[in-house]
């Protein structure tokens, strides 16, 4: 509609839309000196890269999954994802503002865990599990820090989340825990920079930014503020178990 940006971070999944709209170039990697470093699983795909260049830098990973409020509900509760569903959480439970995210917690819940050639039945059992989790629904959050806010509030106490929001919740101590291991299984993702086609900004500084992020230094703020994983495995192999 005519806003220049210089970059965007747009998670994996988008990637393809920029790319069709003609908005990206390649990145030129001879300047990104720690590209050599990334994990390779994540460019494996020739969305990201073909032989016209590389069309995306991934950063950082994580995970959708249960945030829960560890002293209100059992953990027994959030071994399966239907406890979305249980009547016992009616109007405290938030799910995510976006396709995504909420179709992949629909997908799980009903037996789906690989969405790219989906049934009609597929969609059809996904959509009526999700219209019964409404019912339950006291919000649904559109960024980290609603999901947080409702959670540290005591409003909520079940959310489809991304690892921040426990990051978020566990400075305040709050009893805010994070079950990546429901029967069903958790939505993984990863999310990095794409690079636009005549920016109004510097070329040079775009690659001083993603320079920046891809340093081994960032990873350990990545990590302590937003519970994220970094796509660079040596940035990765600096951060001790503990």
């Amino acid at each position: 509609s005519g806003f220049k940006a210089d970059v965007a971070h747009p998670c994996s999944q988008m990637v393809s839309k920029y790319r069709d709209a003609g908005l990206i170039e390649p990145w030129d990697t001879s300047r990104i000196p720690q590209f050599a470093n990334l994990e390779s699983r994540f460019l494996e795909s020739s969305i990201f890269k073909d032989e016209g260049g590389v069309w995306y830098i991934p950063t950082d990973y994580a995970y959708t999954a249960i945030a829960w409020n560890n002293k209100e509900v059992p953990e027994a509760d959030v071994a399966s994802l239907d406890v979305f569903l249980n009547p016992k959480y009616q109007g405290r439970i938030s799910l995510p503002d976006n396709t995504d995210d909420i179709w992949s917690l629909a997908l799980l819940a009903t037996g789906v865990s690989d969405w790219s050639n989906l049934t009609e039945d597929q969609f059809t059992a996904a959509a009526d599990w999700m219209r019964k989790a409404h019912a339950n629904v006291r919000a649904y959050w559109s960024d980290p820090s609603e999901a947080a806010q409702l959670m540290a509030t005591g409003e909520v106490l079940l959310a489809w989340a991304w690892n921040d929001v426990v990051a978020v919740t566990r400075e305040e101590n709050l009893p805010i825990s994070f079950q990546r291991r429901a029967r069903e299984g958790a939505a993984t993702w990863f999310c990095g920079y794409i690079n636009f086609k005549d920016a109004p900004g510097s070329e040079d500084k775009a690659y001083d930014f993603i320079n920046a992020w891809l340093d081994p230094g960032s990873a350990k703020g990545l990590l302590d503020g937003f519970n994220y994983s970094h796509t660079n495995a040596e940035a990765m192999k600096t951060i001790t178990a503990e």
